[in-house]
């Protein structure tokens, strides 16, 4: 059976994994060095909170070993992510100094039981330690003339979680002893995690982050102590309690942030593929080119030489789309547009029939990608707009 400390270390543990993965999945590949180097320390250390669940769980060695060497990863990536921010190296002997100390991080990593030794983790603290405060440093001792005002506010933001994350690093070796207070670092990576998807909203300065961390984490500890003045509980599970509630709290808001970021995100794309509308492939290339079509296939021509058009829009109707779940329950039901309807999604194993102009007739079938279901009604405005040009283009 689970410890009421294991439960919180995991709920912690997992849910900064999951807060990583999802803000990680908004952030496109891109052909520039600091998105590469933003999604590959993403990754890792959400790879690192799934892995030290498992040597939790399992005590397997091997997880062991590969937990310490993500752990070692992280600081060091922060330092590589700081110097992309800036566009700058970090001083040389700094870098030395990191290089080995990973090195020598990776070489102890290969015998788990001296892992768990003090003479293995308090190095392993200092150099973890030493490496987010160098990159803090950089951060913080920049020429601000340098960068552009939002550029300058995404890396205070940055620089702000940092300190969080130093404080509850010191947790993870449980220096007042193991199940007293539990592993906190995972809350700081769900800050971490927060503050990235607000990046691109201008609006979230780094005094709102700040303001709405520490309400978080005043609703979090007044749920502690209310559960712990009703049962009973000791300060330590208390506490436990109150960490728990506050990871679930932070993952519900990086989901949640990540949404609205998404759902922007699709506003801006048709806001730009509004200034494309000289014609309907001009601006049905430029939905497409802005990922507005994304989860969609747009079929026209010979792609809908069997269907009749004009059953088709009927069942249709007003709405511009049809899902899955307003057909008819029966097909035996169905009216011939439905009919095609139901074939379509079924052909394409998809969940919504959109049309795109009635002349051309062009349909588009398909399922939001990702997060993207929340802006299925900016979707469904593209291709409004599509019907509204194709009855222009139509017009003699």
């Amino acid at each position: 059976m689970l410890s009421a400390a294991l439960i919180a270390d995991l709920t912690i543990s997992i849910s900064a994994a999951l807060g990583l993965l999802v803000v990680r999945a908004q952030i496109a590949p891109g052909p520039d060095g600091l998105t590469w180097r933003f999604r590959t320390i993403l990754f890792v250390t959400a790879f690192f909170y799934v892995l030290r669940a498992i040597d939790w769980l399992t005590a397997f060695g091997p997880a062991r070993t590969l937990t310490i060497i993500a752990a070692a990863l992280i600081p060091f990536a922060a330092l590589l992510l700081a110097e992309g921010m800036l566009r700058r190296h970090a001083p040389r002997p700094v870098k030395i100094a990191a290089a080995i100390g990973l090195a020598l991080c990776a070489l102890g990593a290969l015998i788990p039981d001296f892992t768990r030794s003090p003479t293995f983790l308090i190095p392993f603290l200092v150099y973890q330690a030493l490496l987010f405060a160098a990159g803090l440093s950089l951060l913080l001792t920049r020429n601000r003339s340098e960068f552009t005002p939002p550029e300058n506010a995404m890396i205070d933001r940055i620089a702000l979680s940092v300190p969080i994350i130093l404080v509850l690093l010191l947790t993870d070796y449980q220096l007042f002893g193991r199940g007293l207070i539990p592993a906190l670092s995972g809350l700081a990576a769900l800050v971490v995690a927060w503050i990235a998807s607000t990046l691109e909203a201008r609006a979230a300065s780094g005094a709102y982050v700040g303001a709405a961390l520490l309400a978080i984490a005043a609703i979090s500890g007044v749920a502690g102590l209310t559960v712990g003045a009703q049962t009973g509980f000791p300060p330590g599970l208390t506490l436990q309690v109150a960490a728990i509630v506050m990871a679930l709290v932070l993952l519900l808001v990086v989901g949640l942030s990540s949404a609205a970021l998404q759902r922007a995100r699709v506003r801006a794309s048709l806001d730009e593929a509004l200034t494309q509308t000289a014609s309907l492939k001009l601006y049905r290339d430029a939905i497409t080119r802005l990922g507005l079509t994304e989860g969609y296939a747009l079929l026209s021509g010979d792609d809908l030489r069997d269907y009749d058009a004009t059953a088709v829009i009927d069942a249709i109707g007003p709405t511009g789309s049809v899902v899955r779940a307003e057909l008819p329950k029966s097909p035996g039901d169905d009216t011939l547009g439905q009919s095609q309807i139901r074939a379509l999604l079924d052909r394409f194993a998809t969940r919504e029939v959109a049309l795109v102009a009635k002349s051309p007739f062009t349909l588009a079938v398909g399922t939001p990608s990702g997060l993207a279901d929340g802006s299925s009604a900016n979707i469904r405005a593209a291709f409004a707009v599509a019907r509204l040009i194709a009855e222009r283009d139509a017009t003699p």
